[in-house]
């Protein structure tokens, strides 16, 4: 089966309408025999990928991707880091004490402070991340090609932008894609069942981090190890 064919695979119609296209066009512009070529067309698929999510799958309000567009770019993640053996970080971004922001400045100033963040993170992370809104104040990134190190300095700016260019802190949670981890058990073609399974479990795995964060002080970056819980069970 070719990579093209699996592409098509995914899970909702916006990825396989958008992607697949793109691979085409990347294809063609890609001469055959460059060097790595392979690599090189998938890169310019994502990007010319993006750039349509960009003008597609948003929210309403802050205009960044919403949470359809992040699961459709997480899977497509997923199955690269799979092919590729990179590395793929998820993190889950939380306003602290949002409600008291609202209560305070009222709902029109609240909507500012959610528009604001988005502004204010994208300002620090690289144009192949994405940054998409869960709802309410809560916030998820998808940093591809990104270890633990560079993970840890990545949330360190965004932790920093935030505390200096919003009106509140916010609670950082967040987990890294290992491949003995996440991939056990999955067969040698990861499936389309496989991917929604990975994708469920990264995304517990920060959302249980980001409430370590907030449990443990609140401004903090809280990574996801194995054996953390939610606070209080």
């Amino acid at each position: 089966m070719s990579e093209d064919r699996d592409e098509e695979k995914a899970p909702f119609g916006l990825l396989r309408q958008r992607y697949t296209p793109h691979r085409s066009t990347a294809t063609q512009l890609i001469p055959e025999g460059t060097p790595g070529r392979g690599r090189i067309v998938t890169r310019v698929a994502k990007a010319l990928c993006q750039e349509s999510l960009k003008a597609g799958v948003k929210d309403a309000l802050t205009g960044l991707a919403d949470r359809k567009g992040f699961a459709e770019r997480l899977d497509h993640e997923i199955l690269s880091a799979y092919r590729t053996g990179r590395s793929l970080s998820v993190l889950e971004i939380e306003l602290d004490h949002f409600k008291s922001v609202n209560d305070t400045l009222g709902h029109s100033a609240g909507d500012e402070v959610l528009k604001n963040l988005g502004k204010v993170v994208s300002g620090v992370i690289r144009e192949t991340d994405l940054l998409a809104r869960k709802g309410g104040d809560e916030f998820y990134l998808i940093l591809p090609e990104t270890g633990q190190e560079g993970f840890e300095q990545a949330v360190e700016r965004i932790r920093q932008a935030i505390e200096v260019g919003l009106p509140t802190t916010a609670s950082l949670g967040g987990t890294i894609l290992k491949t003995g981890t996440h991939f056990n058990g999955t067969r040698e073609k990861l499936s389309l069942e496989d991917r929604q399974k990975i994708s469920r479990r990264l995304v517990t795995e920060a959302d249980v981090a980001v409430y370590q964060a907030k449990h443990g002080g609140r401004n903090k970056f809280v990574l996801f190890k194995e054996g953390m819980e939610m606070p209080g069970r």
